[in-house]
């Protein structure tokens, strides 16, 4: 799904997004490396949206992200600032237009725990590279991947344990993480390198997106990726945004655990289902009793996938 835009398309602006000189004196700092215009230059026109996306090294993001953590303000500005600055860095304008420092509130959930600020960073990153009508579903990617994913992947100096938040609020993904640890500051250095790997997996899952979406990149196949032990069975079925996969181990015959390895349902919502179900279906060994069970409260059609998924998984059991 590669997007061809030219460089005539991507200095196109419309009148009404002419952007006058006194306006470019208000971008301080970030525009400093471009000369002042000149009288006879005119006003200078806004660039095109989408911005261009150019093809990034996920793992020098993912780097700088993590560095940036300590230095500019937490995680919301350093996963925007590693993605939007290594552009600037490296084409200028107009990448270089855009002060990273306007998502320095975003640190800590916005200060009151509510969306990650490494998310909020990158939904600003999808929010200038991806037309409209695809950004409800990036972003929707982005939200199912971070509910689901055991936090951190990166961790370039001490090892720790990972959790996974099913959500993406900022409360409850550090403080899941913070009891497993057993962590009780906040400022405590092994939180602050959690939370800085954090960042560094978001910035590097969006790079990782936006070069599949504009066609640098091939999508990772996972569908056949899923590995099986002894009495182990893979199972799929649709959920209420996507395909669910589940592998569901049995033992004399009986389930004795469900694991939901891939999903696409909505944080808060779907997830909730998903949450609470595998609990439930251990000690069944039939469709009939998988059946029985009764959905989740606000999440019927994400239960009704999960079992459905089950199922598929128990009638491969010999």
């Amino acid at each position: 799904m590669k997007k061809d835009l030219s460089r005539r398309d991507f200095l196109k602006g419309s009148a009404a997004g002419v952007v006058g000189l006194a306006s470019v004196g208000l971008l301080g700092a970030c525009a400093a490396k471009d000369p002042e215009p000149t009288a006879t230059q005119g006003p200078i026109e806004a660039p095109a949206f989408p911005f261009v996306w150019h093809e990034l090294d996920a793992a020098a993001v993912e780097d700088r992200v993590y560095k940036g953590f300590y230095t500019l303000g937490g995680c919301a500005r350093t996963v925007f600032d590693g993605i939007l600055g290594t552009l600037a860095e490296e084409y200028g304008y107009p990448y270089n237009q855009i002060p990273t420092q306007m998502y320095h509130s975003g640190h800590a959930g916005y200060n009151v725990g509510t969306l990650c600020g490494s998310m909020a960073g990158a939904y600003g990153i999808i929010g200038l590279f991806v037309p409209t009508e695809d950004q409800d579903a990036m972003v929707k990617e982005l939200a199912a991947w971070y509910s689901a994913a055991a936090f951190p992947f990166y961790q370039p100096e001490e090892k720790m344990i990972t959790t996974v938040a099913n959500s993406v609020n900022c409360s409850e993904s550090v403080t899941k993480w913070m009891e497993a640890a057993d962590v009780a500051e906040r400022s405590h250095p092994l939180r602050m390198s959690r939370c800085a790997g954090v960042s560094a997996d978001v910035a590097r899952k969006t790079v990782e997106m936006l070069n599949v979406y504009y066609g640098f990149a091939a999508a990772a196949g996972d569908e056949d990726n899923f590995e099986c032990g002894e009495n182990q069975y893979i199972g799929r079925a649709n959920g209420y945004d996507g395909e669910m996969v589940v592998r569901v181990t049995m033992a004399d015959g009986k389930i004795s655990q469900v694991e939901v390895l891939k999903h696409q349902e909505t944080p808060g919502v779907g997830t909730n289902a998903i949450d609470a179900l595998p609990e439930q279906f251990k000690g069944l060994a039939t469709a009939e009793e998988i059946d029985a069970l009764d959905a989740v409260s606000g999440a019927t059609v994400s239960s009704t996938g999960l079992k459905e998924a089950v199922k598929a998984a128990l009638a491969q059991v010999k």
